[in-house]
Parts: C-alpha cells; sequence; structure tokens
C-alpha cells in the first residue's frame, strides 16, 4: 500500500514539473524563440496551452517581421489569426498551415500574427467533444497571455480546414466575443446528417467513431445548431466534387446563417475535390487564395 502511495506521489510531482514554467529555463516554459527564415519574424513554438499537454496540447506563434521583442511598445497589438488543421480529427499537425504560404505572407506583410494549433486525436479522446475542449483551452491561453505575446483579442479571424473547419465553427458561433470571421473550408457542420455518410472508402475511422456517438453528442458538435443572430460572419470555401464532406454540409450552414440574417457567403470551386488537389481545384487555386486573402483583411479591416 505504501509503495503504490509513494509511486502516485512520484507522478504527481512529475506531472506539475512538467506543466509548471520557469522564468529562467525556455525549455522547461515550452517556448523556443527564433528567427524564422521564411517569415522574417519572431516564433514562438510549441507552447503549452494545457496540462498534460499529452504531447498534442500544443500551439505556435508567428509574428510579423515588424514585431521586435525589444522595441515594440508594450501596449501594441496585433490582429491575429488562428488555424486549426484538419485530418478527419485522427491525423494532422498545427504546421500544415504552411501549406498556404501565399496567404501566410500577406498576412504577415500586413502586421497579421498568425496562431496554429495542434489538438489531441479522436483515438486518444474517444470523443470530439474533448477536442472540442482543446481548442477552447487553446483559445483561452491565448487571450490570457494576449498582453505577453502582444494579440488583439477583439481583432481575431478563425480559418480550418475539414476537421479543423467544423471546429473553428464550433468555437466561433459558441464564443462569439472578439471574432471578426469564420473561414470555412469543406467543414463538416452537422455531424447528425453526416453520421449517415460512409466516407470516400467506406470504413474511414472518423466517420465510424461518429457511430458509436449518441445523437446528444453529435448534435453537441454540429456548427449548424449553434448559429444564432449574434454569430460571426462566416465564409465558406467548399468543392462541388468533395468526396469526403458533402457540398450540402456547408449549404445547410448558409440556409441556417442567412435565416438568422449572419453575414454569410459561400464560394464554390467547380469540380474541385476535398482539400482541393485535383485539376479542377488547382485550375483556380490562384483565385482561391486571393480571394481568402482580400476577405481576411477586409474583416480585418486592413486596407490593401
Amino acid at each position: 500500500m505504501r509503495k503504490n502511495i509513494f509511486i502516485v506521489l512520484i507522478l504527481i510531482v512529475l506531472l506539475s514539473i512538467s506543466c509548471h514554467t520557469s522564468n529562467y529555463n525556455p525549455i522547461v516554459e515550452g517556448i523556443i524563440k527564433s528567427m524564422d527564415t521564411d517569415t522574417g519574424g519572431v516564433v514562438y513554438r510549441d507552447l503549452k496551452y494545457k496540462c498534460p499537454t499529452f504531447y498534442r496540447r500544443l500551439l505556435d506563434i508567428y509574428m510579423p517581421p515588424s514585431f521586435d521583442e525589444k522595441t515594440t511598445p508594450k501596449d501594441k497589438k496585433y490582429p491575429l489569426l488562428i488555424h486549426i488543421h484538419g485530418g478527419s480529427w485522427i491525423m494532422g499537425d498545427k504546421k500544415l498551415f504552411r501549406y498556404s504560404d501565399a496567404l501566410n505572407m500577406e498576412m504577415w506583410k500586413n502586421d497579421v500574427a498568425i496562431a496554429t494549433i495542434s489538438y489531441r486525436f479522436a483515438k486518444q479522446t474517444l470523443s470530439l467533444e474533448a477536442i472540442e475542449k482543446d481548442i477552447y483551452y487553446a483559445m483561452e491561453f491565448l487571450k490570457n497571455n494576449s498582453t505577453k505575446y502582444h494579440l488583439d483579442i477583439n481583432n481575431i479571424i478563425l480559418w480550418g480546414q475539414s476537421a479543423g473547419a467544423n471546429l473553428v465553427l464550433l468555437y466561433g458561433l459558441k464564443n462569439p466575443e472578439g471574432i471578426s470571421c469564420i473561414v470555412d473550408e469543406y467543414g463538416p457542420t452537422d455531424i447528425l446528417a453526416l453520421s449517415d455518410y460512409k466516407g470516400p472508402d467506406g470504413d474511414d475511422d472518423s466517420y465510424g467513431m461518429m457511430k458509436i456517438m449518441s445523437k446528444r453528442q453529435r448534435k453537441a458538435v454540429s456548427p449548424y445548431y449553434f448559429v444564432n443572430k449574434n454569430s460571426p460572419p462566416i465564409v465558406i470555401f467548399h468543392g462541388t466534387a468533395d468526396e469526403v464532406v458533402p457540398i450540402s454540409q456547408s449549404e445547410k450552414l448558409v440556409k441556417k446563417a442567412k435565416e438568422n440574417n449572419v453575414t454569410v457567403e459561400i464560394n464554390y470551386i467547380e469540380g474541385g475535390n476535398h482539400v482541393f488537389t485535383n485539376k479542377a481545384s488547382k485550375k483556380v487555386e490562384k483565385q482561391r487564395m486571393k480571394k481568402m486573402i482580400e476577405t481576411i483583411l477586409k474583416y480585418f479591416k486592413i486596407k490593401k
């Protein structure tokens, strides 16, 4: 019995060490500051937004080149674009936002900071609601540390793809304060309806997990049911030939938004597949990226 108690105490101490930060050790604190050769700005990497981290509760903050830790005034605040990656809730990484560097570069040129979030996977949590909680914890971290990182928490745009779009919609619709816009790329919006969809292979893990979720659980992670008159503007990009998330998912959200007088816009990518990798998608890639950049800068109220 005493041996078991001793082991528990050791585990508590180790957990405490991993969760608490130190002002003298940036590795323990979870912050690695460096000059990113691609952005020219300071990057805060692998910030622990919730303990225990489970190796996934981490986020990065990319500051624009104009930011300087020594000379930037303490009261200077940067608009914040927050990216949440996709991957069917079972894979992906916060670094995936670099696949949209044409957009990222424009953000940094216009003095916009970018935060990108990793979260636990469904195979770890066995619950989409738990993953949603991770996003909430990450957002709370950013808000609570906004002064430290010079972030304008009253000027935030949320951006995600697929499962990441589902997560940004859930957060933004349930917590609209400070959210200037939600950019949704082909995100699942009604899990209740999607649960009957078998996915591209018929046996996708994420769809399989939906089958074991109760109706209440599926509804709780369906952005469609949280649209109301106070919702922030929503801008959608979705391929008409999406084989993973039917375009009806986005169209249903648009209808609900319009019924509630919410500003909403859907951009159809004719013949575009999921994640925009086919020829039809690539044919209009530059136009789509230009539209996304213009949209985000507009809602940040930054003139080009």
